[in-house]
């Protein structure tokens, strides 16, 4: 008896330990923060042991249990901690999957769902495919029906062509148990091998299951329609490029960055190359301040306290600005983008 209840004892303590050990690593995964530091271990004097083991430490001031199981861990190395990064990787994953067969459980409880699929390199330089699933999620106990998007995860891809696309999708669905055939809608960007009317993605999915409508992203294809105007003539071309040059004149510097803020109390914007409406916001304060540009770009050129770089850019750009084409440009592509602008935050909106 007194063996069975030092067992009991024994696994009551694990049970707690565990359950504080895997609180935290929720916490700071709710919070998107890095659980690994320079050195992870509680035995060595190191300035940054990672925000999880950091965190431990300092819990366990306030918590007996906690501090006992540190305490126990730095005086028997080799002894089972689960604070290891492998023990710490694992409980990560044992989570994503928890919350991903959740996920999916509702995805099919409801039946019918829509596919929403973007690919793009990461920082490895290989291309992953994001999967996220928008389904209507009826709650029959509190009479609540909410649309919702999922995101399930990446899918790591090695071609792109449709083909490869197709395969690797159904593969995907077969393996999460989500049949093709209840399958409502396809939603993909407007490149030709997703959007394809003749052998693209949308096609091919298309032959499986007739009912999966293919809605193009409008916010995309917004994007790309402005995109392509500025493109089609050399002088919008020449336009939108020294309306870069503006900002990089003074963003080189600090003391230029300054020196604007303090005279005009703006700040220059950069193009943004994946929300092209965000050319409004560098077009709107160069329209705003016109005026004011042109004399900051005048009083550096004459100040001789500058650099010879600055004073000879200060002196090229306003020939650039003050032409016809640069100044009527102005006007129409700030009252063009103040369009374009809010409609594509509005299509950005959950």
């Amino acid at each position: 008896m007194e063996v069975e209840k030092q067992i009991q004892n024994e696994k009551q303590k694990w049970r707690e330990v565990l359950k504080r050990i895997l609180a935290w690593i929720k916490f700071l995964a709710s919070q998107n923060l890095a659980l690994r530091g320079y050195c992870e271990s509680l035995d060595t004097e190191c300035y940054n042991i990672g925000n999880f083991l950091a965190t431990m430490k300092l819990i366990a001031q306030f918590d007996p249990i906690l501090s006992s199981h540190l305490q126990h861990s730095k005086n028997v190395p080799g002894s089972v901690s689960y604070l290891s990064p492998i023990i710490q990787n694992e409980f990560i994953s044992l989570l994503a999957s928890t919350v991903r067969k959740q996920i999916l459980c509702d995805i099919r409880r409801n039946k019918y769902y829509g596919l929403i699929l973007d690919s793009t390199p990461d920082l490895a330089h290989r291309e992953q495919l994001s999967e996220v699933i928008r389904f209507v999620d009826v709650n029959f106990k509190t009479k609540k029906v909410t649309i919702k998007e999922s995101f399930l995860g990446f899918i790591q891809l090695h071609a792109k062509d449709a083909a490869t696309l197709e395969n690797v999708i159904v593969e995907q669905l077969q393996a999460d148990n989500l049949p093709i055939a209840d399958c409502r809608s396809q939603c993909y960007d407007n490149a030709a091998v997703m959007a394809g009317e003749l052998s693209g993605l949308q096609q091919r999915i298309a032959i499986r299951n007739p009912q999966a409508s293919f809605v193009n992203c409008n916010n995309h294809s917004l994007n790309l329609a402005g995109l392509h105007a500025a493109k089609q003539d050399p002088v919008v071309v020449t336009f939108f490029g020294t309306v870069e040059k503006i900002y990089v004149f003074f963003s080189a510097s600090t003391v230029r960055w300054e020196k604007m803020k303090e005279l005009l109390g703006i700040t220059l914007k950069r193009e943004c190359p994946t929300r092209w409406s965000a050319r409004q916001d560098a077009v709107n304060a160069i329209h705003e301040q016109f005026d004011g540009f042109l004399q900051l770009l005048e009083n550096l050129y004459e100040d001789g306290t500058q650099t010879s770089e600055t004073q000879n850019d200060a002196y090229s750009l306003p020939q650039n600005v003050m032409n016809f084409n640069f100044i009527t440009l102005l006007d129409f592509w700030h009252a063009v983008l103040s369009k374009i602008d809010p409609i594509q935050k509005r299509l950005q909106d959950p």
